[in-house]
């Protein structure tokens, strides 16, 4: 209303990522839910901010805790925000050809496994810098472009798993350190 933007927190521990400060504020009312009403509080909101498109989540429970979300198949898919500060061991986010911005991831720091494929209309990688990733798949991300600068500070440590394919406009692994 009336023009003003929304404010934006900083994530903690990640560079150039922004999520507004409602998501913020959602995603502590939505860590304090039980267990089981977790995920449908997630594909609500998930709904709400892509414009009531429908949004397909597959979970994965580990000893009672979410352990796993499977976002594949969502073309529609823009705006994975909810997600901010999730505490997932695995996310896939495959064939969300609109997704743009991965700025949602901000605050996952017991992510290990990213898979993005077939995001065609994702232009920045920066929101996983510092995150503590075993393993990450990017394939046909056609719209990242010039270099892995921007993953400056990434470490992939012996036994890690980087896949990159498909993404053709990308023209060097520099900012990759490898330990």
């Amino acid at each position: 209303v009336g023009g003003t933007a929304a404010p934006t927190l900083s994530a903690p521990r990640v560079s150039g990522a922004k999520v507004a400060a409602d998501i913020v504020a959602w995603a502590k009312q939505r860590d304090q839910l039980p267990p089981d009403q977790i995920v449908p509080a997630i594909i609500k909101k998930m709904r709400e901010v892509n414009g009531g498109v429908e949004i397909l989540v597959v979970p994965r429970f580990a000893q009672g805790t979410l352990y796993e979300l499977d976002l594949s198949n969502n073309p529609e898919l823009q705006n994975i925000d909810p997600l901010y500060g999730l505490k997932l061991h695995r996310l896939r986010v495959n064939g969300a050809r609109k997704l743009r911005s991965i700025a949602g991831l901000a605050g996952m720091t017991s992510l290990r496994e990213l898979s993005l494929q077939d995001c065609e209309s994702l232009t920045d990688l920066s929101p996983i810098v510092g995150m503590p990733l075993s393993s990450l798949s990017l394939r046909n991300c056609k719209s990242l472009r010039g270099d892995l600068s921007a993953l400056k500070g990434f470490r992939m440590e012996r036994g890690s798993v980087f896949e990159i394919s498909g993404c053709e406009n990308l023209t060097s692994l520099a900012g990759l350190t490898i330990e």
